[in-house]
């Protein structure tokens, strides 16, 4: 082999990148939510991933939607492969965008929210210009019932979140988290 030949080297596409390449269509979204209502809860799996993904969500190939989720905003919406959502589950991307690893399991009732408000001062109403910033849970998650994620968190990888925290700064991976809010209550194996 010549000297002179160089080998590149390019680095895979990561979820977040196809998350933020590719936004939700509120149109195609609202269809979409309104449709998946129609279906029974825990059937149909291969259907709803193919008519949110239609609707601007990137959802792998295993992904398990139950049909009352709702999905909203106009940002993007990655979901990794063999991820179970829960019964009731809402999603707000917002304008940012939500990255949910491979193999997360979300229990009923979770709220995801990648939008918030600044605090107005000076005005009548409190809730100013409306801000987003990215979430992200990593891969092997599981989400305890009626937690709720805010804006701008990342959960670390095989990290457990208790049924009702409310995780709004980030938390180690391998780590039971509880509380209002969440915070990291000991390591896990």
């Amino acid at each position: 082999m010549p000297p002179d030949i160089a080998v590149a080297v390019c680095s895979p596409i990561t979820s977040r990148e196809v998350a933020g390449a590719r936004t939700l269509k509120p149109g195609r979204l609202y269809i979409a939510n309104f449709l998946l209502h129609f279906f029974p809860a825990t059937k149909f799996y291969p259907f709803k991933r193919a008519l949110l993904n239609w609707a601007g969500c990137h959802l792998e190939p295993g992904v398990r939607i139950v049909s009352s989720c709702t999905i909203v905003g106009s940002g993007g919406l990655y979901v990794g492969r063999d991820t179970f959502i829960g019964h009731q589950v809402f999603i707000s991307t917002a304008a940012g965008s939500v990255e949910i690893g491979n193999e997360v399991d979300i229990a009923p009732r979770v709220t995801i929210v990648a939008g918030s408000h600044e605090i107005n001062r000076g005005s009548q109403r409190r809730a100013g210009k409306g801000v987003s910033s990215d979430i992200v849970i990593s891969n092997r998650c599981w989400i305890g019932t009626s937690s709720t994620i805010l804006a701008g968190v990342r959960v670390g990888e095989g990290s457990i979140i208790a049924a009702g925290s409310v995780v709004q700064g980030d938390l180690p991976p391998n780590h039971l988290c509880a509380g209002v809010p969440a915070a990291p209550k000991k390591p896990l194996p």
